[in-house]
């Protein structure tokens, strides 16, 4: 079977399902190189086309996509992989074109040139929907411009800028499919395309100028959720983000061929690849997110490639708040701040029971801890010297007494449930009348109703309690005092604590240098309130506590 043949010497070249053949015009007579047998089964394969170049070099399209290069005048014969072996389809070499430099290769998969210079190919990509196959035949009317067909019609192509243009039976081409293998331009201009169908005649300025493409319009837009009809405005659809289900309609208004019209469309930021619709009309999308969308609307002639120009139409849907970027981050923001004040607030407490911990250990250290140390010794005395014994046990009973009032008041102060500032006062109160009665002091107390709510920490009760338990028991046992009182009063910003006697008083500047007034500063300070004492020879003492509201619960 002769696929191609081309002029060669006084004959032709004939590219055959045998191999490569010469007729020889004067001889009548086929030859295959016989009398080179290396070179006669190097060219004996399917050869499906055939040209020379300027040079005399002959080169061969194969039918499993290999190109021959053969040079007469030396026997070499050389072989190139123009396309894979295993392509899907085949790839056969269907035509070429000598260009100089290269060659133009048009195959079953696409359009290839290969350098003569590097002796490599290179597959041309055309800026069409999709790319075009079985390019058969060439026509180059001048350097930068070369006509080809294909299977999806004749393809218009500028080498220099690599822009490619489709004709299709829409510009008046018989069929898309023009199977042709020859063509040339005649001295006129117009284009001869030799094909299955017969021979196809054009004029290729007046080709371009007829060349069209339907375009899309939209007719409707219906929300699928209540069946309401939508309107874009100035190329712009805006809707709200529970009208993300919706249709689109389309027409091209060509009512010739109206029932061979396909649709291509691309929800550009939704999927950006081009969906073929075939020739539906009515576009679906559902559950479309929030956010700005651009749709782009192709048409052809059913059988035809898709051109390049679309109409489009952009798209704006709501975002619902609670999908929306700054409200997740919003939330993670809180999320976290949540969980990290959680944990801060655990290791405060913590910590807090940790230095209560302490604080305690300190005070029983201290307190209880001297206080047996004290009843041991006298014990040990008394057992020493029985003479002695009734003074020494009295000081043992004296001893435990207080350190039973003292494990008592540290009992209390660290038990929940007495946590309001109106017990503490109550229970100093109580603390005060029975020493006082005894003394016969005149005992007055005072709490003031608006202080009836707040709420000291475990820590500041504790220090408050013992603080002014000691104030107390100071001016009773010390002060030869007539009257007594305890005053908590409400002294914005600050609430009040005064405890005050008419007894001797003495020199505070130099008495509050001693263990007993630092110690009770320093209880006061580390709540962080204020103590003061005022006192002089003959005039009393006043004792005043301070402690910011802001500190109370």
């Amino acid at each position: 079977f002769i696929w191609d043949m081309c002029q060669y010497r006084q004959g032709a070249l004939l590219a055959t399902s045998s191999g490569l053949a010469y007729y020889n015009a004067e001889s009548g007579r086929v030859e295959t190189w016989s009398e080179q047998p290396e070179v006669r089964d190097k060219l004996n394969f399917n050869a499906r086309s055939v040209i020379t170049d300027q040079s005399g070099i002959i080169w061969s399209g194969a039918g499993n996509g290999l190109l021959v290069r053969f040079d007469p005048a030396t026997g070499g014969v050389d072989t190139y992989e123009i396309t894979p072996l295993n392509t899907s389809g085949g790839g056969a070499i269907l035509s070429m074109s000598d260009a100089g430099e290269y060659i133009w290769i048009g195959t079953e998969t696409g359009l290839f040139r290969f350098l003569k210079s590097s002796r490599s190919s290179e597959l041309i990509s055309f800026d069409l929907t999709r790319s075009p196959t079985m390019i058969a035949c060439f026509v180059q009317t001048d350097a930068e411009h070369l006509w080809m067909t294909s299977a999806d019609g004749l393809i218009y192509y500028d080498i220099q800028s690599g822009k490619a243009t489709l004709y299709s039976t829409l510009h008046g081409l018989p069929s898309n499919v023009l199977g042709s293998q020859r063509g040339f331009a005649a001295r006129d201009g117009w284009i001869c395309l030799a094909g299955m169908q017969g021979v196809t005649l054009f004029e290729p300025e007046r080709l371009v100028q007829q060349r069209q493409q339907p375009l899309p319009r939209i007719t409707s837009v219906i929300d699928l959720k209540t069946g309401k009809q939508l309107f874009p405005e100035d190329g712009h659809l805006n809707l709200e983000f529970d009208e993300n289900f919706f249709t689109i309609e389309l027409n091209t208004f060509q009512y010739v061929k109206q029932d061979q019209i396909v649709y291509s469309y691309m929800l550009e930021g939704f999927h950006d690849d081009w969906v073929n619709a075939g020739n539906n009309r009515i576009l679906t999308f559902t559950n479309v997110p929030g956010g700005d969308y651009v749709l782009r609307l192709k048409a052809s002639e059913s059988g035809a490639m898709m051109g390049d120009e679309y109409s489009s139409l952009s798209v704006h849907i709501d975002t619902v708040y609670y999908k929306t970027i700054w409200f997740r981050a919003l939330m993670a923001v809180v999320a976290l701040t949540t969980i990290y004040a959680i944990y801060m607030l655990r290791q405060r407490q913590k910590k807090a029971i940790e230095t209560l911990r302490q604080k305690i250990a300190a005070d029983l250290h201290d307190d209880i801890g001297s206080t047996l140390s004290s009843i041991r010794l006298y014990s040990d005395v008394a057992v020493k010297s029985p003479g002695d014994s009734a003074v020494l046990l009295e000081k043992i009973s004296r001893n435990s007494s207080s350190m039973i009032d003292r494990m008592s008041d540290i009992v209390w102060a660290i038990k929940p449930g007495y946590d309001d500032l109106q017990t503490l006062g109550g229970r100093l109160r109580d603390f005060a009348i029975e020493l006082c009665g005894p003394a016969e002091i005149e005992f007055e107390y005072h709490f003031g109703d608006s202080l009836t709510r707040l709420r000291p920490g475990m820590e500041m009760k504790k220090e408050l309690y013992l603080t002014l338990k000691e104030a107390i028991n100071n001016a009773v046992k010390h002060s030869n005092c007539k009257r007594l009182s305890l005053t908590f009063s409400d002294k914005k910003p600050n609430m009040m604590i005064v405890v005050k006697d008419d007894g001797n008083g003495f020199q505070a500047a130099s008495a509050i240098q001693g263990n007993g007034l630092r110690n009770m500063k320093m209880r006061v300070e580390r709540v962080k309130g204020r103590f003061s004492i005022d006192s002089h020879h003959g005039e009393g003492t006043k004792v005043e506590i301070s402690i910011p509201f802001t500190l109370f619960g």
